[in-house]
């Protein structure tokens, strides 16, 4: 009886722990190695961190995150990929759809896209296209405190998305972003 009591109490106070069970943290993903690739051109983001911003909040949730990471690989650091997380209390472990970002968020957004905008090289940009098809996941794990814990978690992202490339002339055409990989993110 001990043990199944104790068993109990293990799980009881792991109920919030890693985004399905496991241990909190980033775990070993490094500091950059989300990618976000436009035909032949793969950009990396990393430096990513968490935030509770507010910024697409639902009323009786704990306070939105802002999940914000950089252009690393070619370094452009005012280049962004940001995610916002309306309900934070309602993560786990299981990959959730990435969806436009809306204010307010809609009733079942877990993970809403605010922005991809990228520098792809040769005077060409990458931009989010809000108004086109999503068909992408993220998946977190360590995640626990509703995002908050100060070890941070882990982030991986998975599927496309819908860009648009900008190019001198000026000239743009309709892109798909490929996202993929994994990065720790830090909880200042």
């Amino acid at each position: 009886m001990k043990k199944v009591l104790a068993a109990l109490a293990l799980l009881a106070g792991c109920a919030d722990c890693g985004g399905g069970g496991g241990p909190c943290g980033a775990g070993d993903a490094g500091a950059s190695g989300v990618t976000a690739t436009v035909d032949t051109v793969t950009l990396e983001f990393g430096n990513f961190t968490s935030s509770a911003n507010n910024d697409c909040s639902v009323a009786g949730s704990p306070t939105s995150l802002t999940v914000d990471g950089e252009q690393t690989s070619p370094a452009q650091p005012s280049f962004f990929l940001t995610l916002c997380l309306p309900r934070p209390d309602r993560i786990g472990g299981d990959p959730v759809p990435l969806v436009p970002a809306q204010i307010p968020p809609g009733a079942d957004d877990l993970a809403q896209v605010v922005n991809v905008n990228g520098n792809l090289g040769g005077d060409c940009l990458v931009t989010l296209d809000a108004a086109g098809t999503f068909d992408a996941t993220a998946t977190f794990t360590g995640y626990c405190g509703d995002g908050a814990d100060p070890g941070g978690y882990a982030i991986a992202l998975a599927g496309t998305l819908p860009g648009t490339r900008i190019c001198p002339g000026p000239v743009s055409d309709d892109v798909t972003i490929e996202l993929g990989g994994s990065a720790a993110v830090t909880v200042p």
